[in-house]
C-alpha cells in the first residue's frame, strides 16, 4: 500500500515555485519586496501563505503519524502472534524433554536387563565349564572302568580256568574214589 505525502492539487505543490526575484529588487525596501511576493501569491499575505503551509505540514505529519500508529498496531499484532508461536514451541520443547526422559528411563531399564543377561550368560558359562569338568571326570572313570573290566575279564578267565581245573580234579577224585 503506497501513500503519497502530498496529493495532486495540494498547495504543497507550490512550494518553491515563487519566481526568482528580479535583480532590481535588491534596491527595494523590505516592504516593497514583500508586496511583490504577495502579488505573486495571488493576493495572500506571507503570513497566510506560511500559515497554510504550516497547517498543511501539520496535517501531513498527522496523517503520517496515523499511518505509523496503524503500522505499529500491525507490528504489535504480529509480535503477539510470534509470542504465541514461541509459547507453542516452548510447549513442544517441554514435551520433547519429557519424551527424552522417558527414553532415558527405558534405556536405563534396558541397561539393567542387559546386565542381568550378562550375569545369566556368565552363570551359563560357569555351568558349562562344570559340565565339561564332569564330562572329563566321567571319561576318566569310563577309562578306569574299562581297565578294571579288562582286568576283571582276565581274572574271570583265570577263575574259570581254575574252576574248570577244580571241577576236573573233583571229577577225578570222585571217579577214583
Amino acid at each position: 500500500m503506497s501513500h503519497a505525502l502530498f496529493f495532486r492539487g495540494d498547495d504543497a505543490t507550490v512550494v518553491g515555485t515563487v519566481p526568482a526575484a528580479p535583480a532590481a529588487m535588491e534596491d527595494q525596501s523590505i516592504e516593497q519586496r514583500v508586496a511583490v511576493l504577495e502579488r505573486h501569491m495571488g493576493g495572500r499575505t506571507l503570513e497566510e501563505h506560511f500559515r497554510e503551509h504550516a497547517e498543511l505540514i501539520d496535517r501531513r505529519f498527522a496523517e503520517v503519524h496515523a499511518r505509523f500508529t496503524a503500522q505499529d498496531r500491525r507490528f504489535d499484532a504480529i509480535e503477539a502472534r510470534f509470542v504465541a508461536i514461541d509459547k507453542r514451541f516452548d510447549a513442544i520443547e517441554a514435551r520433547f524433554v519429557a519424551i527424552d526422559k522417558r527414553f532415558d528411563a527405558i534405556e536405563s531399564r534396558f541397561t539393567a536387563i542387559d546386565s542381568r543377561f550378562t550375569a545369566i550368560d556368565s552363570q551359563f558359562v560357569a555351568v558349562h565349564s562344570r559340565f565339561e569338568a564332569m564330562d572329563e571326570r566321567f571319561n576318566r572313570v569310563d577309562h578306569e572302568i574299562g581297565l578294571i573290566r579288562r582286568d576283571l575279564s582276565g581274572v574271570r578267565d583265570t577263575v574259570n580256568l581254575i574252576l574248570t581245573k577244580v571241577d576236573a580234579l573233583v571229577a577225578n577224585r570222585s571217579s577214583q574214589g
